[in-house]
């Protein structure tokens, strides 16, 4: 987690705000078991208003289906939210 949050300002409106980066091990750490994996990366998109996902290496089978599960997630929290489902907000 970024030690103080980021002051950044819209271009649009003008309007200051703070942004907090907070970076976790995601998916597929080495040596923790799924339900550590699975229990992190919520909290993490929990805690989000933009969640970005990065991979390594070439994009194969399985980091599709990570991404894909990331939507599903994201699409389900905004359900049960009555957030908007507004794609841009999964950037």
């Amino acid at each position: 987690m970024w030690d103080k949050p980021l002051e950044l300002q819209d271009q649009n409106t003008g309007k200051v705000f703070k942004c907090l980066i907070v970076d976790s091990e995601g998916i597929g750490a080495f040596n923790e078991e799924q339900n550590h994996d699975t229990r992190i990366f919520l909290l993490a998109l929990l805690l989000s208003s933009y969640f970005v996902f990065n991979s390594m290496g070439t994009i194969d089978e399985n980091a599709l289906q990570n991404l894909s599960l990331i939507i599903n997630l994201c699409k389900q929290i905004q359900i049960k939210s009555g957030a908007s489902s507004d794609p841009t907000q999964l950037a």
